[in-house]
């Protein structure tokens, strides 16, 4: 994956909005395919009877094992997933179904590279979290009690989702490409111009 030589700003300004439409590349059956896998798993097959993230995570809140620290995390890693999923299933169908790059919807697609960068940066710093209580637990049980007993999880939350803000800001900008159906760190993936630049290998 390439980055582009310069972040800020992203500039438009050397194709009018109708050149940047065109360059887009619409696909009607990864988009249905992205917003199908997200119902499926948000919703289920039918909406009374096989409900599949919500009644887990509820299960999890309520069940007694709240009071050990990696339950505590997975729940995290739940309701991070369910965030996330809106974004990766629906946001990202229906940029597969409009064909969008960065330059046909700039506010809107920052956006959702933002969601994406955020919630991306805090299931895998609350999986490192998970397997990192873990690991302690087994090796040394009052140690593991020290760091992570009681509430203490939610202090390391707070250093994650801190942590994750300060990325999305400051680590650099993603957006969703009809170029490659996903989300890249360059809004001109695939295109002759990447920032003011040339890139010669999609030229030649």
């Amino acid at each position: 994956m390439s980055y582009p030589t310069e972040r800020e700003p992203w500039s438009c300004d050397h194709r009018t909005h109708e050149e940047w439409v065109a360059l887009g590349r619409p696909n009607l059956g990864i988009g249905i395919m992205y917003i199908g896998v997200g119902t499926f798993f948000l919703v289920g097959l039918d909406f009374y009877d096989y409900l599949f993230y919500f009644p887990a995570m509820f299960a999890l809140l309520r069940s007694k094992l709240q009071r050990y620290p990696a339950f505590k995390i997975m729940t995290l890693l739940g309701f991070t997933d369910i965030l996330a999923l809106f974004d990766v299933s629906f946001a990202c169908g229906w940029g597969a179904i409009t064909g969008q790059i960065y330059c046909m919807s700039p506010i809107i697609n920052r956006f959702f590279g933002t969601w994406v960068y955020f919630f991306w940066t805090v299931s895998s710093s609350t999986a490192v979290l998970l397997a990192l209580t873990r690991f302690v637990e087994l090796l040394d049980k009052k140690c593991g009690k020290t760091f992570f007993g009681g509430n203490k999880p939610f202090y390391w939350f707070g250093l994650i989702i801190v942590y994750a803000i300060l990325l999305a800001i400051f680590g650099g900008k993603c957006v969703f490409s009809s170029y490659m159906y996903a989300v890249a760190y360059d809004p001109f993936y695939g295109m002759p111009e990447r920032n003011g630049t040339v890139d010669l290998v999609n030229v030649s």
